[in-house]
């Protein structure tokens, strides 16, 4: 497949170094060869991708994206490079963006039963985290000590545990997701209106859900219950 550009390769990759501040960025043809086809890939109908780029931080891929807005260039994501249907095979001439090295569990709440990760978290290592402190991460797709969380829900993997506790889709909370322009978009998050929210997070319910969502939670309380009587006093005001 021949791919066209009005920039050079030299200029593409002088400004892809310049836009990524804390990761690495290689244009190697070993490590290119390594990454853009996986070893389940048969029949090879492209070249190597153009470059290599390990993220390590959210500043890392907005410039990796900035980059490929600029010179029109495809992106492709990968994180463990462990699936089996060649979905993180690189495009001839693409970036490849690597986020295994984010690879941080941020926080796991015994209280709430969730957890905030990195997308480069390795399950099984979300896992055994979670067991210490009594918990476990339920989906399993069959590459519990391989695959990675982000992979997982890009794919919404599944396997041997899913009937019982569903797919990876049906575990997440919330995902801050980074669009192709470089702006954040916040979707879901940890509050949730099934349960009572507490006080220890009262006062995130007007960020996760609206400026108004007290005083709408009150008017259909007023609706439903006029006199008061069902679950007195525990709405927090």
């Amino acid at each position: 497949m021949a791919v066209l550009s009005a920039f050079s390769d030299e200029e593409i990759m002088t400004y892809l170094k310049q836009q990524v501040p804390d990761g690495t960025v290689s244009d190697d043809p070993e490590i290119l060869r390594r990454q853009s086809f996986s070893t389940e890939t048969v029949l090879r109908d492209s070249d190597l991708a153009r470059a290599f780029v390990s993220a390590k931080s959210v500043a890392d891929i907005q410039g990796v994206l900035k980059t490929a807005r600029r010179f029109h260039i495809p992106v492709v994501p990968q994180t463990a490079f462990t699936n089996t249907v060649i979905s993180a095979d690189g495009i001839t001439g693409a970036i490849i963006l690597s986020l295994l090295q984010m690879d941080k569990i941020l926080e796991i709440d015994s209280d709430d039963l969730l957890a905030v990760v990195q997308p480069g978290v390795i399950n099984n290592d979300l896992d055994q985290a979670a067991r210490k402190q009594g918990l476990f991460y339920a989906p399993d797709p069959g590459s519990k000590p391989i695959s990675s969380i982000g992979g997982n829900a890009a794919t919404n993997a599944d396997g041997m545990s899913t009937v019982r506790f569903g797919a990876t889709k049906d575990n997440i909370l919330g995902l801050k997701v980074i669009l192709a322009d470089g702006r954040i978009v916040k979707l879901g998050g940890t509050i949730s209106g099934e349960h009572a929210v507490g006080m220890l997070k009262n006062q995130w319910n007007n960020v996760e859900l609206g400026e108004n969502v007290d005083e709408l939670q009150h008017q259909i309380k007023s609706l439903l219950d006029p006199m008061g009587i069902l679950n007195p006093k525990r709405k927090i005001d």
